[in-house]
């Protein structure tokens, strides 16, 4: 998994599905799935969840309903 972190600090488009938009992306892993988003001004990759499928829809409307929270830590 860590090979994954790498590889998405240096080019977060890569690996990952978009979620609606190219900037909030999901990782799958076997059990678990990795949301994060990506702010190319500040060059910041802010992981902000992860899930089981059971909970990926709660984790995924969590994001997006706190995209302003999110942009405010980042700066």
């Amino acid at each position: 998994m860590l090979t994954y972190f790498y590889r998405i600090f240096n080019d977060p488009y890569t690996l990952g599905k978009p979620l609606g938009y190219k900037w909030f992306r999901e990782l799958k892993n076997v059990k678990y799935r990795i949301y994060y988003l990506v702010y190319d001004k500040e060059v910041v990759v802010l992981f902000v969840g992860v899930s089981d499928k059971k909970s990926q829809q709660v984790v995924i409307n969590f994001v997006k309903n706190n995209l302003d929270l999110f942009r405010n830590l980042v700066g």
